[in-house]
Order: C-alpha cells, then sequence, then structure tokens
C-alpha cells in the first residue's frame, strides 16, 4: 500500500509537471530558433560570460532559503517570513558585491571594460531571485505545480518579446541582458501577486539557527556546484576566441535548457514529497528506485534523439552556417542521461538534509571537472566537450552509489531500475 502510495504521488506529479515543461519547451525553442537568427556569435559568446558570472552571484542568495522553506514540512508564518527577511538581506549584499566588482571581473576575464555595464545590469536579478525563491517554495511546497508553471509562462512569453523586439533593433547581446532583467521583475510580481499574500520580511531570531544552518551547507553545495557548472565557460575566456565561445555556447546552451527543464519535473515534484516523509526509509527507498527507473529511460530516449537529430536540430534551431558543431552537439548529448541521474541526486541530498555531506560531494566533483575541462581545452571545443561530459558521469556516478549506500538500496537493486521500466 506505501508503495502503491509513494508511485501515485510522485505519478500525479510528474503529470502535471511535464505539461507546464512542455508549454516552457516550445516556447524556449521557438525564441532559442529566432535569437539565433538575429544576434552573432560575439553577442551570445559575452552573454554566456555574463551569465555565468551572475549565475554564481545569484545561487548565493536563492539556493539554500527557499529549500529551508520546503524541507520543513510544519514551517509556520514566522519561519517563512524570516527565510524571506535574510532572502532580502543576502540579495541586497551580493547585488551590491556584484556591482562593485563587475569591472574587475570583466577585466580579469580579458575583456577590458566591455562586459562592465551589462553585468551590473544583471545585478539587478540577484536581488529579485533571491526574493521570489521563497515564493517558489511556497509554491512547490503545497504542489502547486500547475498554477506555477503559468505563472512562468506569463513572465516569459512577455520577457521575451521584449528581448526579441531589441534584438530586431540591434541592440546586440543588450537585448538579452533586458529579456533576463524583465523576467525576474515579471516573475516576482505575478509569484507574489497570484499567491495573494504580502510579503512579510520580519526576521524571527528563533528560527535563524535552523534556517542559516540548512541554508549555508546548501547554499555552499550550490555555489560550488554552480561554478563547476560553469567552469568550461571560465576557463575558455582565457584560451580560446569570445566568438569560438558563443559557438560552443549554442549547442551546450541548446542541450542545457532543454534537460534543465525535464529534470526540473523530477526534482520540482520529488523534493516536497520527500521532504514530507523523510524519516520513513521504505518509502525513501522505494521512491529513489522508482525515480531511478522514470529517469533513466526516459533520459536515454532523449538522448538518442539529440544524437541521430543533431544535424536537423542544428538546419532548424540554429541555421546552416552553424552545421560546423554537429559533431559538438553529439559529443555534448551523450551527457543527458549523467546529468539527469545527477539531478535526482541533489534532490535526494537536499530533501533529507544531508547537506554536508553534498557540500563534499559537490567540492571533489568541481575539482574533477576542473581537472578534465582544462586538459579539453588543450584540444579546443571539442576537447572541451568531451571533458565536460566525463566530469558529469563521475559526478552522476558518485551520488547515485552514496544514496544506495545510504538508503540500503544494493547495487544490483539500482542496476535493475536503471535498465528495467
Amino acid at each position: 500500500m506505501a508503495e502503491n502510495s509513494t508511485r501515485n504521488q510522485v505519478y500525479r506529479g510528474l503529470s502535471s509537471q511535464t505539461l507546464v515543461v512542455i508549454m516552457m519547451g516550445v516556447l524556449e525553442i521557438g525564441v532559442f530558433a529566432l535569437m539565433s537568427r538575429l544576434l552573432t556569435p560575439e553577442d551570445f559568446g559575452y552573454y554566456a560570460i555574463i551569465l555565468a558570472v551572475i549565475s554564481v552571484f545569484q545561487c548565493v542568495t536563492e539556493a539554500g532559503l527557499g529549500s529551508a522553506v520546503i524541507q520543513r514540512s510544519d514551517a509556520p508564518k514566522e519561519f517563512i517570513s524570516t527565510a524571506l527577511g535574510w532572502s532580502v538581506i543576502l540579495g541586497v549584499v551580493f547585488s551590491l558585491l556584484s556591482i562593485v566588482l563587475a569591472r574587475p571581473l570583466s577585466e580579469l576575464m580579458g575583456y577590458g571594460n566591455e562586459l562592465t555595464d551589462s553585468l551590473r545590469w544583471m545585478s539587478i536579478t540577484i536581488l529579485l531571485c533571491s526574493v521570489n525563491s521563497v515564493a517558489r517554495a511556497l509554491f512547490m511546497k503545497t504542489l502547486d505545480f500547475m498554477k506555477f508553471g503559468w505563472c512562468q509562462v506569463a513572465a516569459y512569453v512577455i520577457s521575451s518579446g521584449i528581448g526579441i523586439g531589441l534584438a530586431i533593433a540591434g541592440y546586440g547581446v543588450k537585448s538579452v541582458v533586458a529579456s533576463a532583467i524583465a523576467n525576474a521583475v515579471l516573475m516576482t510580481i505575478i509569484l507574489f501577486g497570484v499567491r495573494g499574500v504580502m510579503p512579510n520580511f520580519r526576521i524571527y531570531s528563533r528560527y535563524n539557527k535552523d534556517i542559516l544552518s540548512y541554508g549555508g551547507w546548501l547554499t555552499g553545495s550550490v555555489i560550488v556546484r554552480r561554478i563547476t557548472t560553469e567552469l568550461d565557460k571560465f576557463i575558455l575566456t582565457r584560451w580560446i576566441p569570445v566568438a569560438q565561445i558563443g559557438a560552443y555556447n549554442r549547442p551546450s546552451g541548446f542541450i542545457s535548457s532543454i534537460v534543465d527543464r525535464v529534470n526540473g519535473i523530477y526534482d520540482t515534484v520529488l523534493f516536497p514529497i520527500l521532504s514530507s516523509y523523510n524519516d520513513d526509509k521504505e518509502k525513501l527507498k522505494d521512491s529513489f528506485l522508482t525515480a531511478a527507473s522514470l529517469v533513466s529511460w526516459f533520459s536515454m530516449i532523449l538522448m538518442a534523439a539529440f544524437v541521430l537529430s543533431a544535424q536537423i536540430i542544428i538546419d532548424i534551431f540554429f541555421g546552416s552556417e552553424w552545421e560546423w558543431l554537429v559533431g559538438i552537439f553529439r559529443i555534448l548529448s551523450l551527457s543527458v542521461l549523467f546529468l539527469a541521474h545527477s539531478r535526482i541526486g541533489d534532490c535526494y541530498f537536499r530533501s533529507l538534509g544531508w547537506v554536508k555531506a553534498y557540500f563534499n560531494i559537490r567540492l571533489i566533483v568541481c575539482f574533477i571537472t576542473l581537472a578534465c575541462v582544462y586538459i579539453g581545452c588543450q584540444y579546443g571545443i571539442t576537447g572541451v566537450a568531451i571533458g565536460v561530459v566525463i566530469s558529469r558521469v563521475v559526478d552522476s556516478a558518485i551520488k547515485m552509489l552514496y544514496l544506495a549506500a545510504k538508503l540500503s538500496v544494493s547495487i544490483f537493486d539500482l542496476a535493475k531500475s536503471v535498465i528495467t521500466p
């Protein structure tokens, strides 16, 4: 009975979240195809670097506090208010830090003062994403995935329209920056508006330890994860021209945007469900095997579709001038399965409160990725792509084997769930 209940809960959440992801996926692919024809490789290269820098600051402010609200099943209003208060404080601090460091970071990466203004404008998103992370958590906590999805769609449609309009007008990379800022503003307004509550930023000292302890380790883990994810771009700035970075980021960004959406289904659904019964080892064990099975089969199908359709995808969504990236696209497609397993692992570490172990594993993987990307960089963007895939294989293997041991799942059962639908 417990097994059926667990599976039904997971399947219901997955089905509703899948509809949301399909809507967002169709919109994102359409915008991607259009922007690929409006912007140059240099524009995409500059934006990839800007986003890599800002995303590190952004994850500092939004990673742990929203998750702390979900992870605590009985979180009272005062707990939520404290999490929101701290999110504003951290958002302000790191937005200002990003503004101050914009010029030094631009110069450090070898672009002089070229990226300073864009980095400073993008700093606005750090504060906004920090604030709305708690609002997002409230939707996830109540399993209200569909309503949250419509909020995403509304914000994305409007902000993308702004970006496309500016790109047509010839604003280049500034059009993508403006679209990202507009999306952050709209998401903050819409989420709190739809939720129907006025934000309360009062901090209650009795909840500080719980929030900051859990959130601190988790935030540290997400910072390392973000740095690991963006390592290829950080390293490429010192070795490869910006046009080549923009070219590499096209297949990398396309695959990541779709895979992140798909993997977000599992993460979004499983996290609040697992947090509600994190003391029931049998349910956790069953959900782990169920998730491994679902994720593996769907990801293998998606991976095969990418590899076999690489030429068609490039022609339709990129344009004929990008055909030379077909090989890079196929190599990066091989990481789809391992990205899915890694995301499932992340979800279990957060749900079960094993945030210190999660941080240590992320740190190990960061050094492995650094070595793989650095070695790969010596062979151009093809070598980087191979290095990234290898690092993702190691990442997913470490997490899944660690979780299997902690949940008393045998290697045989885990392997069976991966290869058996």
